[in-house]
């Protein structure tokens, strides 16, 4: 254990962006949180002006299909905006990173509308920068 701490010191969790402006970090990961973020992709940008080798997606909940809003079925019910999984690819893609693995999750905790469930894929997916 006392390795481990020696090779994960410099680990900081953040969970305001502004504290990750033009800042460089080895992984960024966002654990489930951008179907919170209507402008999550369009935003990019602005709100994203770290720099970063690899980006990880952790169970979130993406769209076959274009951009949609659906209710939350879980702890939290309200809004979620279920992003197009082809929006984050491109867009992704233009900033330079490609996708090197994905997998999915089961749908048994799917917290979409039941009308949206077959165009929802819940989704781990790990970008490297090109």
């Amino acid at each position: 254990i006392e390795d481990l701490k020696e090779t994960f010191k410099n680990i900081k969790i953040i969970n305001k962006l502004d504290y990750t402006k033009n800042k460089n970090f080895s992984l960024t990961v966002f654990g489930s949180v951008a179907q919170y973020d209507k402008n999550f992709i369009k935003n990019w940008d602005i709100e994203r002006s770290f720099k970063t080798e690899y980006i990880l997606f952790t169970h979130t909940p993406l769209s076959l299909s274009e951009t949609f809003i659906s209710k939350q079925y879980s702890g939290y019910t309200g809004e979620q905006y279920i992003h197009s999984f082809e929006e984050v690819l491109n867009n992704l893609s233009k900033k330079g990173f490609e996708i090197i693995f994905k997998s999915t999750l089961s749908d048994d905790n799917a917290r979409v509308e039941e009308k949206y469930k077959d165009k929802t894929v819940y989704a781990n997916m790990l970008f490297k920068k090109s």
